[in-house]
């Protein structure tokens, strides 16, 4: 019983390795960048009117 209680508990260390080996891995990864340049119009609603403001990214 000794021995299977021993096997349990390191089936569930490995486990726990890989997920924090894994997690370790997203984590170093350079996250996607995000091109918004260009012509934007947008549609704005508040209680004093509405607009339409546009702006340009570039």
């Amino acid at each position: 019983m000794k021995r299977t209680v021993l096997r349990a508990i390191g089936g569930v260390v490995a486990s726990v390795c890989l997920c924090l080996a894994g997690l370790a891995v997203m984590q170093a990864q350079e996250p996607a960048k995000i091109d918004v340049t260009g012509a934007w119009t947008f549609e704005v609603q508040t209680q004093a009117g509405a607009g339409t403001p546009q702006v340009t990214f570039k």
